[in-house]
C-alpha cells in the first residue's frame, strides 16, 4: 500500500509510522529487537495516539475472538477433524462455522461496538482463508 495525493500531512505522518511499525513486526520473524520508542507503542502512548492504540487493540481482540469462536463452532457443529476430501463440503462447513462464530461473538456484544466486531470477523475470515491457501501451496 502506498500513500495517496489526497492524504493530509497528518495522515501521511501516521501512514509512515504505520509502515515502520509493520516493518518492525516482520523483522521479529528473523530476530528479536527492542521496540523503538519513537514508533507507536502500546506501553508508552504518545499524546494524541490514545484512540489509535485503543482501536487497534480492539480490532486485534475482535479478530482473535472471531477465530476462536470459528474453531469452537466446528466442534459444536460436529465437523470432521480431518480435512474432508469433498471440497464443496469443506467450503460449506467453513461457511457454517463462520456464521456460527459471528452469532457467538454478537451474543456476547455489550458495548454497542458492532462495527468493530464486523471488522474482527472480516479480518478473521481473511486470516483463516490465508491459512487454507498457504496449506494448499505446501
Amino acid at each position: 500500500m502506498s500513500p495517496t495525493k489526497s492524504m493530509s500531512l497528518n495522515e501521511l505522518f501516521l501512514f509512515s509510522e504505520a509502515e515502520a511499525t509493520w516493518a518492525y513486526g516482520f523483522s521479529l520473524i528473523d530476530k528479536y529487537s527492542d521496540w523503538k520508542l519513537d514508533m507507536p507503542n502500546p506501553e508508552y502512548i504518545k499524546s494524541g495516539y490514545e484512540n489509535l492504540i485503543e482501536r487497534t487493540n480492539l480490532a486485534y481482540l475482535s479478530t482473535v475472538n472471531f477465530i476462536l469462536a470459528h474453531e469452537f463452532a466446528h466442534q459444536e457443529l460436529s465437523h470432521c477433524l480431518a480435512i474432508d476430501s469433498d471440497h464443496l463440503k469443506s467450503i460449506e462447513q467453513e461457511k457454517e462455522a463462520d456464521l456460527r462464530a459471528f452469532e457467538i461473538i454478537m451474543a456476547g456484544e455489550k458495548n454497542g461496538d458492532v462495527n468493530n466486531i464486523k471488522l474482527g470477523a472480516m479480518i478473521g475470515v481473511w486470516c483463516l482463508a490465508m491459512v487454507v491457501i498457504l496449506h494448499n501451496e505446501f
